[in-house]
């Protein structure tokens, strides 16, 4: 399986864990799901609920993924279902899915075991309904590894072919553009160059991006997506620019770390690091070719203050700052995503003079960090909110903890418009069944896609459903 580069920020987002860490690991991404079901649909003052998961089926898993890059202008969702055996003891995989118009498709997979094991996952879908994604890849029943792939309806799922570029694999994610051009990273392997690489499909032909050096033998350096877990912005947009991170290395050869990188105009651009040095990685950026991204950042004797969102645009890093610092001076912030008019998600730690508040979801804007705030109070009596996404119209979705009559209640899944955070719960229609604990994306529509509760009479089930604004 590829390693995926990643700066990561130390701490569960659910548990307020106070540790300022920053790890680095390797994370695939999760399969993501849906399936064929008749739209149910009722009507309010606030938004329509159409469930997209079946109540209960047997041996089958069904999971959605965060990040508008899983919903489309056209309301369109893409996910995937595995399906085990009858006994539980074999799993035939993933299968990557479309739901458009109450049907939910089946896209495949690049092959397939002789026992029917294949596996695929969707990772980006454009507003022309192509899907990107990653599966494995099988000849002869045999196991090749792991692919890169496009859907689209008339040609149906196809292997990016990167083989010719000197790639032997694929990364667990994939971007589309408007164009259908694609951005991905895989093992890349050519004399004693070797490690991953970031790579861009333009007009059909495979481009290797590179890295900032190598070491003196001229390898062990590695260029791609940068932070999984919080990829929910889009890194490819439809200028063909892309961004990520790359390792770094001196003249001499040695590693100064992990650099944010712009690849434009057929060139990788080292965008920098905030302060005096440290590691950075850019993870969203909008048409406009601003960027988004995080960075560590110390002080002139080499102390760690911790980690800062940032945004460069036109040749320049600015440090976004945080809500508040802890009492030992350090601050962390983090960047999600970017959107057309330049409006910047993210998250930081809140700080009441010593004590420690929680993670609250912010948006900056022109100098202005603005604190989402929550719905109530968590089970460890902090507050948190998680956003996810945010669309062009400045509207945000995601989770927050939630009071009840005084007392902590779990997640539940939040819009923020206008000023306010509003518990989507509240914006439903009176007996829908629902209790929605997260919000995973939103489009320019308003169109939102959910994760919850489906209560229906003595039985309830955990699933998604799309949410259409009604008539105002």
């Amino acid at each position: 399986m590829a390693i995926q580069i990643s700066l990561l920020h130390g701490y569960n987002s659910h548990n307020n864990n106070q540790s300022n860490k920053l790890t680095r690991r390797a994370l695939g991404v999760l399969a993501l799901g849906l399936l064929y079901f008749p739209a149910s649909l009722s009507w309010a003052a606030g938004y329509s609920v159409a469930m997209l998961t079946p109540e209960k089926i047997n041996n089958t898993t069904y999971k959605i993924s965060p990040g508008n890059q899983s919903l489309n202008s056209r309301g369109q969702v893409i996910g995937s279902r595995r399906v085990d055996s009858n006994d539980g003891f074999y799993t035939f995989g993933n299968r990557a899915l479309l739901w458009t118009n109450g049907k939910m498709q089946v896209l495949g997979s690049l092959g397939t075991d002789d026992n029917g094991y294949g596996e695929s996952t969707p990772t980006a879908l454009n507003d022309a309904g192509q899907v990107a994604g990653v599966s494995r890849y099988f000849v002869n029943g045999i196991d090749r590894g792991y692919r890169a792939f496009r859907w689209n309806s008339s040609k149906k799922m196809q292997r990016i072919n990167t083989d010719g570029a000197g790639f032997f694999s694929s990364g667990m994610s994939v971007s589309i553009n408007a164009k259908g051009d694609i951005y991905g990273d895989g093992y890349y392997e050519k004399g004693v160059d070797n490690g991953m690489r970031a790579f861009v499909t333009l007009s059909g032909k495979v481009k290797n991006l590179g890295t900032f050096g190598t070491d003196v033998d001229g390898n062990n350096a590695a260029s791609g997506f940068y932070d999984l877990y919080t990829h929910h912005g889009s890194n490819f947009n439809n200028k063909g620019q892309a961004v990520g991170t790359s390792s770094y290395y001196d003249k001499t050869g040695e590693n100064l770390g992990q650099r944010a990188f712009l690849w434009t105009n057929n060139k990788l651009v080292n965008l920098g690091a905030l302060g005096t040095g440290g590691d950075s990685g850019s993870i969203a950026i909008n048409d406009s070719g601003q960027v988004v991204g995080n960075s560590t950042y110390f002080d002139k004797v080499g102390n760690l203050l911790g980690v800062h969102a940032f945004l460069w645009s036109n040749g320049k890093m600015t440090d976004l700052g945080t809500i508040s610092a802890s009492p030992a001076g350090a601050s962390y912030s983090y960047a999600i995503a970017i959107n057309a008019a330049g409006q910047v998600l993210g998250k930081t730690q809140v700080f009441e003079g010593n004590v420690f508040k929680g993670w609250h979801g912010f948006l900056w804007f022109k100098g202005t960090m603005t604190d989402l705030g929550t719905l109530g109070a968590g089970t460890d009596f902090t507050d948190d909110s998680e956003p996810i996404a945010l669309n062009n119209k400045g509207q945000v979705v995601g989770g927050s903890s939630f009071i009840e009559n005084g007392f902590p209640f779990g997640f539940h899944a939040f819009l923020y418009q206008k000023g306010k955070m509003l518990d989507l719960n509240t914006l439903l229609p009176k007996n829908s069944g629902w209790l929605l604990e997260n919000a995973l994306a939103i489009n320019d529509k308003g169109q939102i896609t959910v994760y919850g509760t489906y209560t229906k009479g003595t039985q309830t089930y955990k699933g998604y459903a799309l949410l259409t604004p009604g008539k105002q």
